[in-house]
Parts: C-alpha cells; structure tokens; sequence
C-alpha cells in the first residue's frame, strides 16, 4: 500500500472511531417536554343576576363576553385584577346584554378573532350559530356531524371554543350520545367525543376533520336522585394546540349534593393530564376562557364562570399557570391519566 493510500486509511478510520467515541461520550440531548403548571387559584364573587351564566370568552383587555342559558341573552362581563397582584381578582360587573336571535339555551360561547362574531353551543337542537355580538342576529350555522342527532336529553353541547389565530373550532357533547355508552355513574366514566372543525380563513366555511375519544371521570360520589352528572361543561384551545377540558361533576359526598370541576391538559400525542381538581360547594364551573396568554406561551391565565342557579355562591374563578421545562427523563407518563 502507498503512502497516499495509507493516509487515506487512515483518516476514514479515524473519523469512524470519532464517530464511536461521540456516541459513547456525547449521546443526543433528550427532546424537552414544556408542560402547564397551576401556580395560583383566585375567587371572587359575582353578581347573583344574571345566573344562568355557561360560558365565557375574552373580547379585549379585561372585557369578556358571558352567555346566559336562560333566554340567550349575551351579556359584557367586565373583570377587574388585583392592582398589586395580576393573579388575583378583584371583582366584576355586568353591565349590559344583548338577546341572541334563536338561542334558547346556551351553553357555550366563543369569539371569532376572523369575523368579529361570536359563536354560541345551543343544547335546544342542537345548534351551534354565529350572531353579531352588537345586535344579537343570526348570521349562520356551524353544519354539526350526525353524532349530535343522537343526544341525550340535556346532555348536548356545552364545550365551545375558537383557536387564537381563528382557524379551528372546538365542540362537544356534554356526556355520551346514544350508542356510544352509559351516562357518567360513580364507577364508570363517560365516552365524549371532542369534535375539531377547521378553516383556512374567516371567509371559509367551517370543515369537520377530526373526532376525538375522551373520557370523562366517574363521579367522586353518589348519584343524588338520577340527577348527578360528570361530563365536559367547557373547552379552551391554547396558541400552541393544547386544549384545555372542564369537566364538571355534581353528587353527594356527605348530607347534600355539591359540586367539582376537574381541568384536564389534553394533545394528540399524549393521554390526558389532570391540572387542577377542586370541589367548588355550590358552584358550578360551567365556563373557561384564555383571560391571558403570554406571546411564547410560558403564561396563561384562564377565567371560569359559574352557574349556581341564582344562589349567593355565584362567582368566578382565575387560574394561573406557567409551562414549565421537563427534560423526558425526568418526565413520568405513568402519572398521566390515560386518555379513553
């Protein structure tokens, strides 16, 4: 062999025992995992009238819009924050509303950032329509898929909610339609389906793409009477695809019937993560919005309406997270609860 040749040799050997030493000494960095973090909880009440408030979404700044199920009337809910602490509330007011042609029991509402609209989940139908939020009209029709032909009484769709870039829309039943299971039970969950509409701009026609599988939690106690449930009363969708799942339960733990939500982190890839599970007495979290959201997503803020059927109990609810840096090793699937 040459000298020439030998060099060559050489040098390809040394570059393969290069490439060995490295993936001995140096092995590739494990893919990060950001997960959301609940790092405060504030309360405040709320007035007792309007009651019947189901859903929330954020307009601008700290003004929301709040939907009655009573009636359809669309109200302005006007948050105000601690002035020394932006993770606590300070109080709210709802100064005027509007009736929103056709509705009769919503439950769920969602601002289009495309159309300047709103859209509303009517559980009467069911319907989920889109109305000028100055006027109240009508202005159209989200086409649902055949699953929502086969509700169960007052169990249709509750959860609504619009992407921040206005390109993809959340809804689902409250509790499983028929052919898809039982109702919630202490011993059993329920099967709900989320279902994932898209558009490719706020002059396109929403387009159903996706059905997802998710299963609600059994109740934490007794049933009171046939009456209890625990199903999926609220969806929040985050900047970076998370959606966010309020679910929310109502059975006897002791002498009388109360009432808990549970808020669940849920991505394509992963099973459902529990964020937060309080028990709220009398109210009922039926609600829940992005009140603020960090432009790099490492903070969000979420506002939760309740429902307490006029009751002195009514309030809301602000919950701050962090996304919080894991690397995978340190990340532990089998504290996530499994998603179906």
């Amino acid at each position: 062999m040459g000298k020439r040749a030998f060099d060559k040799v050489m040098r390809v050997a040394g570059l393969g025992l290069a490439a060995v030493v490295g993936c001995v000494t140096e092995p590739p960095s494990p893919e990060p995992i950001r997960r959301l973090e609940v790092v405060a909880v504030s309360e405040c009440l709320r007035p007792s009238q309007p009651e019947g408030l189901s859903g929330v979404t954020r307009l601008t700044g700290n003004r929301f819009l709040a939907i009655d199920d009573r009636g359809g009337r669309l109200w302005t809910l006007d948050v105000a924050f601690n002035a020394t602490n932006a993770n606590a509330l300070a109080g709210c007011s709802l100064p005027s509303h509007v009736v929103l042609a056709g509705v009769v029991d919503g439950e769920g509402c969602a601002w289009d950032p495309l159309r300047k609209t709103v859209w509303v989940s009517d559980e009467e139908g069911p319907h989920v329509s889109e109305h000028d939020p100055q006027t109240g009209r009508r202005l159209g029709e989200l086409k649902l898929t055949d699953d929502f032909r086969r509700i169960r009484p007052n169990r249709g769709p509750e959860g609504l909610t619009i992407s921040p870039d206005g390109l993809t829309l959340w809804t689902c039943p409250e509790e499983a339609v028929e052919g898809d299971g039982p109702l919630a039970s202490p011993t059993n969950g329920t099967l709900v389906r989320l279902h994932r509409y898209v558009r490719a701009s706020g002059r396109a026609a929403w387009r159903a793409v996706e059905e997802i599988p998710y299963r609600v939690d059994p109740l934490g106690g007794r049933d009171y009477g046939g009456k209890s449930c625990s199903g999926v009363s609220g969806l929040c969708a985050l900047a970076d695809g998370t959606l966010l799942v309020l679910e929310r339960e109502m059975s006897v733990k002791g002498f009388l019937p109360s009432f808990r939500l549970r808020l669940y982190e849920v991505r394509p890839d992963r099973p459902k993560r529990l964020l937060l599970d309080r028990d709220t007495g009398l109210a009922m979290y039926e609600g829940i919005c992005v009140a603020e959201e960090a432009p790099d997503g490492s903070q969000v803020r979420l506002l939760l309406v309740s429902d307490g059927g006029g009751l002195p109990t009514e309030a809301l609810l602000l919950i701050s997270c962090e996304r919080k840096v894991y690397n995978t090793r340190e990340h532990s699937p089998e504290k996530d609860k499994e998603n179906g």
